[in-house]
């Protein structure tokens, strides 16, 4: 299993690329409030930084997702049955993401989903652990 630890993003595309290598993700949420270590945002708020993290994440596989219908959308057009089936879990997985939805929440078959969406290696797609630092 790959795992990669990063105090601070310092190139976000860099970053994501190398999440998009991972197997999981351990995320790390400050739960502490302390006057002698300031918070980037002003405030200690972990739900917050939490659903940062994941628009970040559902953001660039939206950009992943458009990207690759556009190339499934001309096979599709030509009859093409496997282009069709990819095109159909494509915007399935747009939609979710759309509504604010990580990957891994989405209902897919189990062939759909280990045949299919995790070979498209989408960053809402791998497992999380949240940690608490208190």
């Amino acid at each position: 299993m790959a795992a990669l630890v990063f105090p601070l993003p310092s190139s976000g595309n860099k970053f994501l690329a190398n999440i998009r290598e991972t197997d999981a993700i351990l995320h790390v949420l400050r739960c502490f409030d302390d006057g002698n270590i300031v918070h980037v945002d002003g405030s200690v708020d972990p739900i917050r930084d939490k659903e940062i993290i994941d628009i970040e994440l559902q953001l660039k596989d939206l950009e992943t997702v458009d990207k690759r219908l556009e190339k499934v959308n001309r096979a599709a057009r030509t009859g093409d049955k496997d282009a069709q089936k990819l095109q159909a879990i494509l915007n399935s997985i747009k939609e979710g993401l759309e509504q604010a939805q990580n990957v891994r929440q989405l209902d897919f078959s189990e062939k759909d989903r280990t045949g299919v969406v995790h070979g498209l290696q989408l960053l809402t797609d791998k497992p999380v652990l949240y940690v608490c630092n208190v």
